[in-house]
């Protein structure tokens, strides 16, 4: 079997995903790529994540960090220019695909989720085993609840264009 590699952000889909493979026994490493502005629990949510899942925890960052972006951007990140998430996350887990080939990504779209496969490429094979279980929002939550697992609020960056305001 090749190489299973769970891309962990920490929100609901990832965390669901993660403790479901553990529970089924299934081999896997939970991989993070942290952009060094996310809250306090968000990585100690990661943390908890690793603790309760058994499994090793690859972190692993770009080569520049967010505020040297935004300078060599000169820009903040956007809605028309979401250079943030290709750099800081896309990138690096790219980079770790390639470096284990035959790997397999662990991914977790949901099976109610509009059609996507995410932005990554040929070099690695993929999995959504929320879509193969037939995981909407509802179960996820569902077994969230069940294991007693509170994802926090936000698992994006401190200051992400991108959050709401409640």
């Amino acid at each position: 079997m090749s190489k299973q590699i769970l891309a962990c952000s920490g929100g609901k889909d990832s965390t669901a995903l993660a403790l479901r493979m553990a529970e089924l026994g299934e081999p896997f490493e939970l991989f993070f790529t942290p952009t060094f502005r996310e809250l306090p629990e968000c990585i100690d949510h990661i943390r908890r994540i690793k603790e309760m899942t058994g499994r090793e925890l690859v972190v692993r960052k770009s080569d520049i960090t967010l505020a040297e972006l935004i300078v060599k951007q000169n820009a903040l990140p956007n809605q028309n220019m979401r250079w943030c998430t290709r750099i800081t996350k896309i990138e690096p887990c790219k980079a770790y695909l390639l470096e284990n080939p035959g790997s397999t990504l662990l991914v977790g779209l949901r099976a109610d989720e509009e059609h996507r496969e995410g932005m990554w490429g040929e070099f690695a094979s993929y999995r959504y085993p929320l879509r193969e279980w037939g995981w909407g929002i509802q179960e996820v939550f569902d077994y969230l609840n069940r294991r007693g697992v509170v994802v926090p609020d936000r698992t994006d960056c401190d200051f992400c264009y991108d959050q709401r305001l409640a």
